[in-house]
């Protein structure tokens, strides 16, 4: 009979128990690898989803901007479409092609006139807006909303010098025979009646409804708004840029950095 059981020699040999831990680190490094490819995988996705989650916000932020900016980067020297009384007796109009730019405008004739406290454009501005008055008043020979600081009284002795060129205005009740006296310039930024700033819609909605007239097919002039006025939208696209294409440059590294599965370090 044997000495010993050769099943059980078998099962405590050395080498085939080598052999097995083997199999067990080599079991436990892939899983560990495996792991960590899941890990990065799902790291990647977040950072697309913030990519395009910020590149979506960009757009919204640009296109809200979008005229700003275009007002910025119009020029300093506003173009001069000329005297709107003397459009107007020639039946000719060139304001209309000039939304949203920097222009000069002339012989306009104030009605409706309404005295207002200037909205404050800063910090500093707000702590004496009240003393700062600005005036809104309609031209009805270009349907033009105005926005103005400049210091306007309508005086009923006028009523004498009346543009009798402009009678037809004064018999449609469209405005007074004084008002028709004056002639008013005006430089700025010129915008559609339906783009008007949030603080100025009420008035410009007024003037709508007291000529019965849609905003869009109202002007307004914010008079002595200057390009460089609106630097801070430049600034908003700036940030709004920067934003997803650090993100995306972060993704990029992200993608380039991941280690293939099965490569151990």
């Amino acid at each position: 009979m044997p000495d010993s059981d050769p099943s059980h020699t078998a099962s405590t040999d050395p080498r085939k128990e080598e052999l097995a831990t083997l199999f067990r680190q080599w079991d436990a490094g892939d899983d560990g690898a495996g792991q960590r490819a899941r890990v990065e995988v799902q790291g990647i996705w977040l950072r697309v989803g913030v990519t395009v989650a910020l590149a979506l916000l960009a757009g919204v932020v640009m296109f809200m901007t979008a005229a700003n900016v275009g007002y910025w980067a119009e020029p300093s020297v506003a173009r001069d479409l000329g005297d709107v009384r003397e459009d107007y007796l020639a039946a000719r109009s060139q304001v209309g092609f000039a939304a949203n730019t920097h222009v000069a405008l002339r012989g306009l004739v104030p009605t409706r006139l309404v005295g207002v406290v200037e909205p404050a454009t800063s910090p500093a501005a707000a702590t004496d807006a009240a003393t700062k008055k600005a005036s809104l008043f309609f031209c009805p020979l270009q349907r033009i909303v105005v926005f103005t600081t400049q210091p306007l009284a309508i005086d009923p002795t006028l009523a004498a010098k009346a543009d009798p060129r402009l009678a037809k205005l004064v018999a449609e009740r469209l405005a007074l025979p004084e008002e028709t006296a004056l002639s008013v310039a005006v430089t700025g930024r010129l915008l559609r009646g339906d783009q008007a700033p949030s603080e100025l819609e009420p008035f410009v909605l007024s003037f709508a409804q007291r000529t019965q007239q849609a905003p869009a097919d109202l002007w307004l002039v914010l008079d002595g708004a200057k390009p460089r006025d609106a630097t801070w939208a430049l600034i908003v696209w700036l940030l709004a840029g920067i934003a997803p294409l650090l993100s995306l440059a972060f993704l990029v590294r992200a993608v380039l950095q991941r280690r293939p599965v099965g490569v151990r370090s």
